[in-house]
C-alpha cells in the first residue's frame, strides 16, 4: 500500500536489523508475504547487504585497531590474516558461509586488513542473495496458501530447496569451515 516509500522504509529497517546482527529470515519471509516477489527480493537484498556493509564499516573504523593492538601476537589471528591476504574473496566467502552468527562474520572480516569493502560486499551479495530469494519464495508461497480458498498442492521445488538448505546448514557449512581451516594450515606450513 505504501509503494516505493514502503519498500524504502522496509530496506532501511532491514539494514539496521542486519547491522545489529539480528536474524533476517523471518523479516525476509514476511517481505515475501507482503510485497510482490521481485520487490521483496530487491528490497531485502539491498537492505541486508547495506546493513552488512554498515556493520563491516563500524568494525573496520572502530574495532580493527583495538583487535590488532590486543591480539597482534596471536598465532591464529596471524594465520587467518595470511590466508585472507592470499585469497581474500574465497576466504571472505568461506567465512560468510560458516556456521557463525552473521554479526560475528561481518565483524571478523572487518578487522582483517586484506579484506576490502569491495571484496566484503561481493562476498556478502554472493552469500546473501540466494538466501534472500529462498526466504522471499517461502513468504510468497505462505501468502498464496493463506489467501487461497481451496487447498494448494505442495510446492515440491521450494520444499526441496528448504531441505537442501537445512542439510547444508548442518553438514555443508561446518565442512566448508573445516576445509578452510585445513587449507590455512597447509598454506602456513608451506611457508
Amino acid at each position: 500500500e505504501l509503494g516505493v516509500p514502503g519498500l524504502f522504509y522496509y530496506s532501511l529497517g532491514l539494514s539496521i536489523w542486519e547491522m545489529l546482527g539480528l536474524p533476517t529470515v523471518p523479516i525476509e519471509t514476511v517481505a515475501g508475504m507482503t510485497f510482490d516477489f521481485d520487490q521483496a527480493v530487491l528490497a531485502s537484498a539491498i537492505g541486508k547487504s547495506f546493513g552488512a556493509v554498515m556493520a563491516f564499516s563500524v568494525g573496520r573504523f572502530f574495532l580493527s585497531h583495538i583487535v590488532w593492538k590486543r591480539l597482534s601476537g596471536n598465532d591464529i589471528l596471524q594465520l587467518i590474516d595470511r590466508s585472507i591476504a592470499h585469497t581474500p574473496y574465497r576466504s571472505s566467502l568461506c567465512m560468510k558461509f560458516s556456521c557463525f552468527p552473521e554479526i560475528m562474520k561481518n565483524l571478523a572480516l572487518s578487522v582483517m586488513p586484506p579484506v576490502s569493502i569491495v571484496t566484503f560486499s561481493l562476498a556478502t551479495c554472493t552469500h546473501g542473495i540466494p538466501f534472500t530469494i529462498l526466504w522471499s519464495c517461502l513468504g510468497r508461497d505462505a501468502a498464496m496458501r493463506l489467501r487461497a480458498s481451496e487447498p494448494i498442492p505442495p510446492n515440491y521445488l521450494l520444499n526441496g530447496f528448504l531441505v537442501a538448505t537445512t542439510i547444508f546448514g548442518f553438514v555443508g557449512s561446518p565442512a566448508l569451515l573445516a576445509l578452510w581451516i585445513k587449507n590455512m594450515q597447509q598454506y602456513h606450513y608451506k611457508k
